[in-house]
């Protein structure tokens, strides 16, 4: 049997780099999302496991024999964008939605995407997590509608009781927040979790753009910076109920984040 754990998340909040820490250690096995382009094989198994109700699934599964997945392996399931039905267990990656929105705005300057591109994606994003949004989705600016999926998504993950790892304290000290989260899952400390990025040769990218081949960097853009205060202000405004229960706050336009102990 493989134990399914899902990542909770955010589109844009280091998912790949975590999942790639993740998939190096021997135990774990990620899904999809990590290389660049997925195999078949793993999107066909990720879109099964969205609905699935189960807490793990036989290795003869042949979805999992498709897959060529080892025995025994926990799977780890990317969980961004959309709501899941059923219960389940696994842990959250957050980011301040400050740094997630412009992220976003980011990802799409690079692809040249237009304004209707973008809103098209919130959409897709919107009917995942809650249908009801949509119409808002549609009407709404970009950041808004993106910080109102943000508070949407996170808040009810925050309040979980799920093991919550914040990706500013995984980049500030990436080896005390990998060894904190592999006790959470009940897993050992293995020295390849934090060497993930050695095995790939230099431009090899993954999914999202990231830099397979470098190691974590720790981030040093203040999360506000490049953001107008009436950006600030509105993010804050739809998206303060999570940002309270994961840590953080805005002082002075700048993002303050509680201690992790504090957090926690």
């Amino acid at each position: 049997m493989h134990k399914i754990l899902f990542m909770g998340s955010f589109a844009r909040s280091g998912e790949t780099l975590l999942l790639r820490c993740l998939h190096a250690h021997p135990a774990l096995h990620v899904v999809h999302q990590v290389n660049e382009h997925d195999r078949p094989e793993d999107v066909e198994l990720f879109q099964f496991l969205t609905t699935y109700p189960h807490a793990d699934i036989a290795h003869d599964h042949p979805l999992i024999q498709r897959a060529r997945i080892a025995p025994n392996k926990v799977l780890i399931v990317k969980y961004a964008v959309w709501i899941h039905a059923h219960p389940f267990k696994g842990f959250v990656l957050a980011r301040n939605p400050f740094s997630v929105i412009k992220s976003l705005g980011g990802y799409a300057s690079t692809r040249a995407e237009s304004l209707a591109a973008q809103q098209a994606r919130l959409t897709r994003w919107a009917h995942g997590i809650d249908p009801s949004l949509v119409p808002a989705v549609a009407q709404l600016p970009c950041t808004d509608s993106a910080a109102m999926l943000y508070n949407r998504k996170m808040l009810p993950l925050a309040e979980s009781g799920l093991p919550v790892l914040r990706y500013e304290d995984l980049t500030r000290d990436p080896h005390t927040s990998l060894r904190w989260l592999l006790e959470q899952l009940g897993l050992p400390w293995d020295n390849a979790v934090e060497q993930s990025h050695t095995p790939y040769a230099e431009g090899q990218y993954g999914h999202g753009g990231i830099a397979l081949w470098k190691p974590i960097h720790t981030e040093t853009t203040p999360a506000c910076s490049g953001l107008s205060e009436a950006d600030i202000a509105r993010i804050q405004g739809y998206a303060w109920p999570a940002m309270a229960r994961l840590g953080y706050r805005v002082r002075n336009g700048a993002l303050d984040m509680l201690p992790w102990q504090e957090r926690k």
